[in-house]
């Protein structure tokens, strides 16, 4: 299952950063740069974070009385927050006591299913073990910038009210009536077992007014009264450099302008599914995507009048090759928002107020040629 580490650490880096490589998940030690928060899969071997030692450093933490029933830790102040929104791992809301380490940190965590339901609303905090949660609240006290802490803590009661958020912009709410239990996580299973005669940590309220990070999924509303589009021209070109492959489909409905276009541009060196088999559309930047679908609408041969990326469905490859070959696909359930494209440097942002276009079943298909021919 994901997480913690994944969590925290994602969000700890943001204040003193993480590398850009989104596919390795297994070490925490490239914390370095202060600004890229988009690292979320960086982060699955946290060293030492049961260290419960030093905890005379903590800006929230300097009385711990070990006194179980009793808030050995009161309160907590933020100094700096960030909302961290990864679409293949949670939404992350994160404040920093500090805006240097040590530092001690609240994160508010949403995976699964509360993930994908996330919006305003109040959300209780149940006494779940972090294995299992969907929705966790967690603490930490005296981290350091290798995310090596003194105790971490899992909350077991209150609740989390979203008062606001805004795609793309920021999320506004607060952490009331909470306590928080001395807990240990185990890195392999996620599992985490109180400590004996551990601290408790109460925050009676956080007020948080998050700028958000990282991708946001836009919400796709699909008119069931949409014509499906009927391709009579096809194409895809087929690219090979040092092992890396890129097949590069368009399909139009007309071969006169105007006309609308359909786009699968599948790269492997980007994670895309080049070979038979089925592949989940994960939302991600035009200039990030290795399963990339896109609709064009009302074109001409210079320029559409709308454009569409595909912010969820599957491609199921039946079959490619190399040139000469033919390429077979099918796409289902293909929900796209209308973007703005910037061609220079491939990066998209979603339309406010935009529209959608779903696709709801089809095959594409067409010989596989190279570019040129």
């Amino acid at each position: 299952m994901r997480k913690f580490l994944a969590v925290g650490l994602i969000l700890f880096v943001a204040a003193c950063g993480s590398d850009d490589d989104k596919n390795n998940n297994a070490n925490t030690n490239n914390v370095n740069n202060a600004n890229n928060v988009n690292n979320a899969n960086n982060v699955n071997n946290a060293n030492n974070v049961n260290n419960v030692n030093n905890s005379n450093n903590s800006n929230n933490a300097n009385n711990i009385n070990n006194v179980t029933g009793m808030c050995d830790i009161d309160g907590f102040t933020a100094v700096f927050e960030e909302a961290v929104i990864e679409t293949d791992l949670g939404i992350f809301l994160t404040g920093y006591a500090q805006d240097d380490f040590p530092s001690d940190l609240v994160s508010v965590e949403f995976y699964g299913d509360s993930a994908d339901s996330f919006g305003p609303g109040t959300y209780m905090i149940t006494d779940e073990n972090y294995e299992t949660c969907e929705f966790c609240v967690l603490a930490f006290s005296n981290c350091d910038e290798e995310f090596n802490c003194s105790r971490e803590f899992l909350a077991t009661e209150g609740m989390v009210t979203i008062d606001s958020f805004t795609a793309g912009e920021a999320v506004v709410g607060s952490l009331t009536n909470a306590k928080f239990q001395e807990v240990t996580i185990d890195l392999d299973t996620y599992v985490s077992t109180p400590v004996a005669n551990g601290a408790q940590w109460c925050i009676d309220s956080y007020e948080f007014d998050m700028p958000i990070e990282g991708d946001t999924v836009p919400t796709v509303t699909c008119d069931p009264q949409q014509t499906q589009p009927t391709v009579v021209e096809q194409s895809v070109l087929y690219t090979e450099s040092e092992g890396d492959e890129t097949f590069l489909y368009q399909g139009k409905t007309s071969a006169t302008d105007p006309f609308d276009s359909i786009r699968v541009e599948l790269l492997s060196a980007f994670g895309g599914n080049v070979t038979p088999g089925t592949a989940t559309i994960e939302y991600a930047s035009y200039e990030d995507c290795g399963n990339c679908v896109l609709v064009d609408l009302n074109c001409t041969v210079d320029s559409c009048e709308k454009t569409f990326l595909a912010v969820g469905g599957t491609i199921e490859i039946t079959s490619s090759g190399m040139v000469g070959d033919t390429f077979t696909a099918r796409l289902q359930n293909v929900e796209l928002y209308e973007h703005d494209i910037d061609f220079d440097t491939a990066q998209s942002t979603p339309v406010e107020n935009g529209d959608s276009y779903c696709i709801t079943d089809l095959t594409i298909s067409a010989t596989l040629e190279a570019p040129g021919n």
